[in-house]
């Protein structure tokens, strides 16, 4: 009897935890490629710290000074290593014609595997800072690349994970 109690309670702890799984990747699932609310973590006040720029090296305004001077911003984690980074530079260089600035953080790249990557898929950004130990990827709280951080007036609107989505942040704009 006490054998059978103690397989009943491990199947019981079993299927929870495989449920309890499903879920999560069934949430994960359904937040690819969509918009995703702002995660209220992101304290502007830890993000004064300055990058170098990828093209001269010099350093960057502090990020929350960028992010509180630019109407509209997009700040986009990505890195040459990124197979789904390179599809989305197509999809990013359609943005530059709405009324929006963008600004790359390569992360936990190289220069030189970078400069590759730019002259195989182009350079859409306004300007690119180098966040070579991922710093900035830590303050953000990103998982990986790409990731999108859009804002407006300085306050966080949407975090886009994954697959660009140009019409979302259209529609952000109210252009779509």
């Amino acid at each position: 009897m006490v054998r059978w109690i103690s397989f009943a309670a491990f199947g019981v702890l079993f299927v929870g935890l495989a449920g309890f799984s499903a879920l999560i990747v069934q949430r994960q699932a359904e937040n690819k490629g969509v918009l995703t609310p702002a995660e209220p973590q992101l304290q502007m006040n830890a993000l004064t710290f300055q990058l170098p720029s990828w093209e001269g090296g010099k350093q960057s305004k502090p990020l929350s000074e960028i992010i509180l001077e630019t109407p509209n911003l997009l700040i986009s984690f990505y890195a040459s290593w990124c197979v789904t980074c390179g599809q989305a530079m197509q999809k990013l260089t359609a943005l530059k014609a709405e009324n929006i600035e963008m600004l790359g953080i390569a992360w936990r790249d190289n220069e030189k595997k970078l400069a590759v990557f730019h002259a195989q898929h182009g350079q859409p950004f306004d300007e690119v800072l180098f966040d070579k130990k991922g710093i900035a990827g830590v303050y953000f709280g990103i998982t990986g690349t790409p990731e999108y951080f859009f804002f407006q007036n300085g306050k966080l609107i949407r975090h886009f994970v994954g697959e660009m989505n140009v019409e979302s942040v259209k529609a952000l704009l109210g252009q779509s």
